[in-house]
């Protein structure tokens, strides 16, 4: 993987340096059986810290310090309906402040490659100050390789942020919700850039909340693939892999199983364009909310295309499970970042998004995006015996401007729109306007 410069360069480059089959969802607590889940995650980002520190200490520059300061104004913070006032003297529309220093990681030592990240945000509401909190982002890696045919990624991470509002696991809810999701997850390789190659990833992923409210939506999953890849004389790679999931809720008790059989195929095909493609025959059982069962095709897509270095455009779509769809992003280049984000209520989730970047000059970007989110909802109400059922179709644009006036410093703005519209019980419609504007320097 080449080298990235800047923070967020490094964090794009950690998230998609995972390739386990583009298409699988890596998390298998077997993958070190003596700790917990959570002693499990926190041990190995200390030693990969750790590692990547000492590391660091033999070669030149291999950091990158960023601090920016972002300030935002959201109309609808809790996503509430129009001509829905919030309760409880809050307020409907707020201004807030993200203070975020962040550091990066990019070192290469013969064969192997460390890279990590750690960012530290403090975000403050003017008006909802109930709202205020501290989130992170921790993440580190190392690609390994040896000098026969074997290579590989170990990675962990852990992030914590607001859950978004207009959830299903607690509709209506305004209380203040900090998600904090940890991750471990391993891939093994055998046949480098040879035909073909045979994988294996198995990894564990730990989701908690903060609400005692959401404690039935605590999450714990683990996963294990198997597969392989074969490249073609051209630029063709075909993926296929057998992914199996065991997930369960432990407030609830109740347990999930996926099982999936994932076909890929990447291809650059043109010098400018690349393309990646997964199908997946899906399916999901639940030991007590079978309501949510599923079984049919999950996929994903992703089209990039560089006009002549001034137009960059990407085209991302993804259909899976709403708590694994954002898991995407351990896919290859084509499926990194297809969706990522919080864990979502939603039973099937499909997203298409186009965005855009244009180069006006060499200190000026030009950014648009337009996407749409259709969830189908299922819910069995504690106490109940009638199964609720629903969909929402969520579409957003946002359009941003960055001016770099130095290699160092960067100041932006971008305004976005949000609008849902909804049937049935489990989601209501809203409209949702933000504005936010940033100042950023950076050190290397």
């Amino acid at each position: 993987m080449a080298s990235t410069t800047g923070c967020t360069g490094r964090a794009t480059a950690l998230r998609t340096l995972l390739p386990i089959s583009a298409e699988s969802h890596l998390n298998h607590r077997k993958a070190l059986p003596l700790m917990s889940s959570k002693n499990r995650s926190r041990a190995l980002l200390a030693a990969l810290c750790a590692s990547a520190v000492t590391c660091a200490a033999a070669q030149t520059q291999p950091w990158t310090l960023t601090a920016s300061q972002e300030l935002s104004r959201d109309t609808n913070v809790y996503r509430l309906a129009d001509g829905v006032a919030a309760a409880g003297g809050l307020k409907r529309g707020d201004t807030l402040s993200t203070t975020t220093l962040a550091a990066g990681l990019d070192q290469r030592i013969g064969r192997q490659h460390l890279l990590g990240e750690a960012a530290l945000r403090v975000l403050r509401y003017r008006d909802n100050g109930r709202l205020d909190h501290e989130g992170h982002t921790l993440a580190a890696a190392w690609a390994w390789e040896t000098v026969e045919r074997l290579s590989g990624t170990l990675r962990a991470g852990s992030t914590r942020s607001l859950r978004p509002y207009a959830s299903v696991a607690v509709p209506g809810s305004t209380a203040r919700n900090l998600e904090t999701t940890n991750e471990v997850a391993a891939l093994a390789r055998l046949g480098g850039a040879g035909r073909l190659s045979l994988e294996g990833a198995l990894g564990t992923r730990q989701v908690d909340y903060s609400d005692p409210a959401y404690a039935t939506a605590e999450l714990r999953t683990d996963t294990l693939a198997l597969g392989g890849r074969w490249r073609t004389s051209g630029a063709l790679v075909y993926g296929a892999a057998w992914r199996h999931t065991w997930a369960r809720y432990p407030v609830l008790g109740d347990r999930y199983h996926v099982d999936a059989l994932d076909f890929s195929a990447e291809s650059a095909l043109t010098g400018a364009s690349r393309l990646y493609l997964r199908l997946s025959p899906t399916r999901a059982r639940y030991d007590a909310a079978t309501e949510r069962d599923f079984s049919g095709l999950t996929a994903a897509a992703q089209w990039r295309w560089q006009a002549g270095g001034k137009l960059a455009l990407t085209l991302r779509a993804v259909r899976d499970l709403g708590q694994d769809a954002y898991l995407e992003r351990y896919g290859t280049d084509g499926g990194a970042a297809a969706v990522r984000g919080n864990v979502d209520d939603s039973t099937v989730l499909t997203r298409v998004a186009l965005e855009g970047v244009y180069a006006y000059s060499d200190k000026t970007q030009l950014s648009a995006s337009l996407g749409t989110t259709r969830r189908e909802l299922s819910r069995l109400p504690p106490g109940q015996t009638a199964v609720l059922e629903g969909r929402d179709t969520t579409a957003a644009a946002t359009l941003g401007l960055r001016w770099s006036p130095t290699r160092h410093a960067a100041l932006g703005c971008d305004a976005g729109l949000e609008r849902r519209t909804a049937s049935g019980a489990l989601s209501g419609p809203y409209n949702a306007s933000t504005l936010t504007c940033f100042a950023r320097l950076g050190w290397r």
